[in-house]
């Protein structure tokens, strides 16, 4: 019997895994053959040493600032990072193509405070784009931000270029960037159907056995019975 039971539980666990699958979420960015990318969980020594930063300190921006992509041109003078959230806010929306246009007004004035936001569409998705002109010992650099809501969490592509506007490298590496929401699946019946006959094939197994042994079982009975006589 716990036989029986075990092997039901294997076959409806294979059943519904199979009725419903969903691809892992994911994003897809390209930048030129010249940078040096690192995601979440990477070596980040190459990315420190080209930034003369800290290895410590760079491995902070991905555990604690929610970094999981940074990508650097040969020359240091570009750099892409990307960072992703989940907060209250995020949750609640979910997308952003579920706000409109007070609610994107709204998130926006919030993302880039005092800075003019405008809104922009790529791959069919709306971002909030903020961008700043800086200048420091080093020179004049651009900031651009593309900020956006997607599977109830925010990511914020920071891309640094120097000069006094956004880089056509930038542009075209923000063109690329995409965001994949779960996808769900449901097999074919062709699949279905396969599933169901390895489930009958299996109980039918499981039968045979079961029926064989209540036979052995009352030919002992019945041989004991004979004895004691």
């Amino acid at each position: 019997m716990k036989t029986k039971i075990f092997v039901l539980s294997i076959v409806l666990m294979l059943l519904c895994s199979f009725c419903v699958m969903a691809h892992d979420v994911e994003y897809n960015i390209s930048v030129p053959n010249d940078f040096t990318v690192v995601h979440k969980g990477d070596n980040v020594d190459t990315v420190a040493n080209q930034l003369n930063l800290d290895k410590n300190t760079l491995n902070e921006y991905f555990t604690k600032r929610g970094t999981v992509y940074l990508a650097v041109s040969s020359d240091g003078k570009t750099q892409v990072r990307l960072s992703i959230y989940n907060d209250n806010f995020s949750s609640e929306v979910g997308d952003m193509s579920r706000l409109d246009q007070t609610g994107i007004d709204e998130f926006a004035v919030a993302v880039g405070g005092n800075n003019d936001a405008k809104i922009i569409k790529n791959n069919d998705r709306k971002f909030i784009v903020i961008k700043n002109t800086l200048k420091d010992s080093g020179g004049i650099y651009t900031v651009t931000q593309y900020v956006t809501i997607a599977n109830d969490k925010t990511y914020y592509l920071s891309c640094y270029n120097d000069g006094e506007q956004t880089s056509q490298e930038i542009t075209d590496i923000f063109k690329s960037f995409s965001i994949e929401t779960p996808e769900i699946i449901v097999p074919d019946f062709t699949t279905q159907k396969i599933l169901i006959y390895i489930g009958i094939v299996i109980f039918s197994g499981i039968a045979v056995i079961m029926l064989i042994s209540i036979i052995k079982s009352k030919f002992k009975s019945n041989e004991k019975e004979s004895n004691d006589e």
